[in-house]
């Protein structure tokens, strides 16, 4: 047997590849309910004043801005919505479900970021007039 050039196992190893790319991926499919939910959900993330608190033992994170609560259970790949009047459950495919909880893990993330470089900002303005009292320049 004739052994095969670098170019030719290379070829071979793309093809053989490419045959099993798609296994085990699904398709997502949402319903139009669904995309409202996960746009709705997306959009309160990303906003400024939004609060977020997750629960370590529940497995849901609860996503309050303005009036509207959100409450992410990422267990059971459940969200309810809640505006102060109705309560609306929607179930969501795990993939959405994750995607969500990571975006808010994420933006939690920057916003501690943010928070400690301010507080890191303060604490050297706070000290450098600790300082300037010490010397005497008061």
């Amino acid at each position: 047997m004739a052994l095969l050039g670098k170019h030719k196992r290379a070829k071979m190893y793309w093809r053989f590849t490419q045959l099993f790319k798609g296994i085990g991926k699904r398709e997502i499919v949402l319903d139009e309910t669904q995309k409202y939910v996960v746009k709705i959900t997306k959009t309160i993330i990303n906003k400024p004043d939004t609060e977020f608190f997750e629960s370590a033992t529940d497995c849901v994170i609860y996503i309050h801005w303005d009036h509207i609560t959100i409450k992410v259970n990422y267990e059971d790949s459940k969200i309810i919505m809640m505006n102060g009047k109705y309560y609306y459950y929607f179930s969501l495919p795990v993939e959405n479900v994750n995607e969500i909880v990571r975006r808010v893990r994420k933006v939690s993330s920057a916003r501690s970021l943010q928070w400690e470089s301010q507080f890191t900002k303060n604490t050297i303005t706070n000290l450098e007039s600790i300082l300037g009292e010490v010397r005497g320049d008061k």
